[in-house]
């Protein structure tokens, strides 16, 4: 009887000790497989779970202190998920008139996020209807991304010389006042600036308003507001773009 007792409990050590083996080596596969997958493929992999993702979004920063940093992780997190636009704007023009340091810090974020995928994207940056483009890889454009930086003048003021040039044109009979319709404007305006209109603006700050930003191309664009640019997780954004996945826009309907 003695002896039954030992050789069983012998037998339960030995298959607990395989068992533990078994589940070790299931871990070690498990966080091989884990470091194999790159940032790339879990934020590709977010971007199936979102309803729709925006085309063009508009980051409007209505903060004094402005991260360089964090508006990059925007910039790079967009391009892995497949966002083809942004337009950068804050009150005083910062970002557009430091363009070359945003441009430093959007370049080494790609590294640091997307790793070996980083050569797989282009940026292409525009200030002022000119195009900086300093990652050209060939890839097709579903791998590139436009980033449009605007500041006030680009914005109210634009409109305000539009008009004082149709103005002008009708005043020296270059063109007929019958012909200065919604979609004429429209169209000079998408010629100027060459970007869709924005599907989504997110606002960071406290003020109520967008302090002049694009006024004429946000008509049909949803708007979510939140507190902070500065220290901007992924989980945070991810969450602003489901919120507006889950939205129905019915176009004034």
């Amino acid at each position: 009887m003695f002896e039954q007792l030992v050789l069983r409990l012998i037998h339960c050590i030995l298959s607990f000790g395989v068992f533990l083996k078994q589940c070790t080596s299931y871990f070690i596969h498990f966080g091989l497989v884990f470091k194999q997958k790159s940032s790339v493929d879990f934020i590709k992999a977010d971007a199936r779970h979102i309803n729709k993702l925006p085309v063009h979004i508009g980051i409007v920063v209505l903060e004094e202190k402005l991260s360089y940093t964090d508006i990059a992780n925007i910039i790079i997190w967009s391009l892995a998920l497949g966002i083809s636009c942004i337009s950068v704007y804050d009150v005083n023009g910062e970002f557009k008139r430091n363009h070359a340091v945003l441009k430093e810090v959007v370049a080494k974020k790609q590294k640091e996020i997307l790793h070996e995928e980083s050569t797989k994207y282009s940026i292409c940056l525009h200030t002022n209807n000119q195009t900086d483009l300093y990652l050209e890889n060939g890839y097709s454009n579903n791998c590139k991304i436009d980033i449009q930086l605007v500041g006030p003048e680009d914005g109210r003021r634009e409109l305000v010389k539009l008009a004082q040039n149709l103005s002008r044109e009708v005043a020296t009979h270059q063109r007929k006042l019958e012909d200065i319709t919604i979609q004429h404007v429209d169209n000079i305006l998408q010629g100027t600036n060459k970007f869709p209109d924005p599907d989504l603006i997110i606002r960071f700050g406290t003020v109520d308003s967008l302090l002049g930003f694009l006024p004429w191309q946000i008509r049909l664009t949803e708007i979510l507001t939140h507190q902070t640019h500065d220290g901007l997780t992924y989980k945070s954004f991810i969450s602003l773009l489901h919120s507006y996945g889950g939205t129905e826009q019915r176009f004034g309907r």
